[in-house]
């Protein structure tokens, strides 16, 4: 399967507008279908296959790990989306991913 993101700072854009999209007050399939159409095909698939997959009773951090994204993002992620706030789960990990991108480039 080809590689769906280059690197952290695309993982992190994704997570932070979606909670951005959240934090209007889209609900997560308005938030998804909204950013979907403004991805690559690729990205825009997966992202709807993530939500078909949401729909059936997974979880949004099941369906990271295909995406590239670290255990410890999705770990992150399971636990707010189960215990606290979906929304804030996006918005941090998102957060930790563009500076992890930063913090490499520097490097």
């Amino acid at each position: 399967m080809k590689k769906l993101f280059k690197n952290d700072y695309e993982r992190g854009k994704l997570l932070v507008d979606i909670s951005v999209l959240l934090k209007e007050g889209y609900n997560i399939s308005e938030a998804i279908e909204l950013y979907a159409a403004f991805l690559m095909e690729d990205k825009r698939e997966w992202l709807l296959h993530v939500y078909n997959e949401m729909e059936k009773g997974d979880t949004f951090a099941d369906q990271l790990f295909e995406a590239g994204f670290t255990k410890e993002i999705i770990n992150f992620i399971r636990m707010l989306e189960t215990y606290g706030s979906f929304q804030k789960a996006l918005s941090q990990s998102g957060y930790l991913l563009l500076k992890r991108h930063e913090l490499k480039k520097q490097m």
